[in-house]
C-alpha cells in the first residue's frame, strides 16, 4: 500500500485543485458566473488572488465562505414550505 504522501501526490486528475477560475467557483457554489463576481467584489465575503490578469479563487477561502454561511433550519423554515 503506498504511503500517505505518495497518494496524495497521485494523478493530476485525482486531486483538488488550489485555485479556482471565477467560473468554476461558481459551478463549484452552484451559481452564475455574475454572481460569483458579485461575491468578489472589493471587501466581500469570498477574498481572490490575481496572477498575472487572471482572478483565482483560493478553493480553501471557498469553502470558509461556504461555513459561513446560516443553515435554514430554524423554526420558521417549516412553516414557509407549508408543514
Amino acid at each position: 500500500m503506498p504511503e500517505p504522501e505518495a497518494r496524495m501526490l497521485g494523478r493530476p486528475e485525482d486531486r483538488q485543485r488550489l485555485l479556482l477560475s471565477v467560473r468554476e467557483a461558481a459551478v463549484e457554489l452552484g451559481v452564475s458566473r455574475a454572481y460569483m463576481y458579485q461575491l468578489l467584489r472589493p471587501m466581500g465575503p469570498v477574498p481572490w488572488v490575481k496572477l498575472g490578469r487572471l482572478r483565482k479563487i483560493r478553493r480553501v477561502e471557498l469553502e470558509a465562505y461556504v461555513a459561513t454561511l446560516p443553515d435554514c433550519t430554524g423554526p420558521g423554515t417549516a412553516s414557509a414550505h407549508g408543514s
